[in-house]
């Protein structure tokens, strides 16, 4: 499935978090800017901010059933 981010999306989180190969790829269909962050300082910032904890896992929950519905 194919889904088209804009900006403020960010992809790549489930393998920061759990260091394993990422379960998706990305194509850029024009000029775009991206940011790194390294597991430790996800982990940091999840211990530190709460609230970006749990956006984190609204957006995967939704990224989940997404992939439910596809199967």
């Amino acid at each position: 499935m194919r889904r088209t981010l804009g900006v403020g999306d960010y992809l790549g989180e489930i393998s920061v978090i759990d260091g394993k190969p990422r379960s998706s790829s990305v194509e850029a269909v024009g000029k775009l800017q991206t940011f790194m962050i390294h597991p430790s300082a996800l982990q940091s910032l999840i211990t530190e901010q709460p609230k970006l904890a749990a956006q984190l896992l609204l957006v995967l929950c939704s990224r989940l059933r997404e992939a439910e519905r596809r199967n």
